[in-house]
């Protein structure tokens, strides 16, 4: 096993590290999973387990030093239903310019909210041609509320991104569809390459909500997200 070295008081001490994981975490009102991802095997990404579901979000097993973490691994989450709105700019011609278009895409997310545009976090859709953009928002107090509350318990946040988004990749790239979903446990799951997730072979993710335990759906979620990180190379 590979080590790392870590400054105390009394010297330097060899401390193990554990190979390279992508922490995420999905959540409600009553409340939380917490999923590891180990590291990608043979170009697939590793299993995911189930580390916690309670009430509140453990903190990051981590080594402590008066009390505070030696680091704070980054924590990725997803947002529930009701936490996000969805925004669509308004039909006519749409921007020439990027920095026109994102001006158009704030003006609308922020009108979504009802709120000034620098109270306001949002994300757009991957453009689809002839479509008017559209994505989804979300109070930057909210986010704001989200990063210090991780911070107190030693996390950092990474990415966000609303559940159905992350169950919408997790789904299109689970393994076995419906007999995989229902009937293997989370680490069990396996993915294939799914950078379309629009797949009309696959059940649409409302009904995969409406047929799934809550379990299974938060991890599902979880899983999604994971994917997305792995793919875009923001797991560390």
């Amino acid at each position: 096993m590979q080590a790392s070295w870590l400054p105390h008081t009394f010297g330097w001490h060899r401390l193990p590290v554990r190979p390279r994981t992508c922490w995420v975490a999905a959540s409600d009102t009553q409340a939380w999973w917490l999923l590891g991802f180990a590291g990608a095997r043979q170009g697939r990404l590793g299993a995911a387990a189930l580390h916690a579901r309670g009430q509140a979000l453990p903190g990051p097993e981590v080594p402590r030093w008066r009390g505070q973490p030696c680091w704070r691994p980054r924590l990725h989450a997803t947002l529930p239903a009701h936490a996000t709105v969805r925004w669509q700019c308004p039909p006519g011609p749409q921007a020439q310019r990027p920095a026109d278009a994102m001006a158009d895409c704030w003006l609308a997310a922020a009108q979504a909210l009802d709120l000034p545009p620098e109270e306001v976090c949002w994300q757009a859709e991957p453009a689809r041609p002839g479509a008017q953009p559209s994505g989804w928002a979300v109070p930057r107090r909210t986010v704001l509320d989200l990063q210090q509350g991780l911070h107190r318990l030693g996390w950092r946040l990474g990415a966000i991104e609303p559940e159905a988004w992350s169950a919408q990749r997790a789904w299109a790239a689970l393994q076995g569809g419906w007999e995989a979903l229902l009937g293997d446990a989370p680490q069990d799951w396996r993915w294939q390459d799914a950078s379309d997730t629009s797949d009309p072979q696959r059940a649409p993710i409302e009904e995969v909500q409406a047929r799934v335990p809550l379990d299974t759906w938060r991890c599902l979620c979880a899983s999604g997200l994971g994917l997305g990180v792995w793919q875009s190379g923001g797991a560390a």
